[in-house]
């Protein structure tokens, strides 16, 4: 390597990331009590909801999908209309969910 000129690729050594347990960042933060429930790391709870709720728009939306292509009368542009809409709701279902996560929530 030539002297004077910082290097392009390779120039900073990576360290490892290691866990921090609780007791550390209650230290280092100074918050009294609960520190993970207070900062909301561990929201497993509120994480396997939502799957819950999107994995039941998913499977609605499809089966609804189907059966809208099969059983509903109408010409077919109508139909295509409705099954379009009814494929595109766990899309709105995510939208809805980033814009307004209370209304999802309560």
């Amino acid at each position: 390597k030539e002297a004077g000129l910082a290097p392009l690729w390779n120039s900073t050594q990576l360290v490892g990331s290691r866990r921090v347990s609780p007791a550390e960042v209650r230290l280092v933060t100074r918050i009294p009590g609960d520190v993970s429930e207070k900062l909301g790391i561990y929201g497993d709870r509120d994480i396997d909801r939502i799957a819950a709720a999107l994995l039941g728009v998913v499977l609605a939306s499809m089966l609804s999908s189907v059966a809208a292509l099969q059983f509903l009368p109408g010409p077919g542009l109508f139909r295509f209309c409705v099954v379009w809409l009814l494929a595109f709701m766990p899309y709105i279902f995510l939208t809805v969910g980033l814009n307004l996560p209370d209304t999802l929530q309560s």
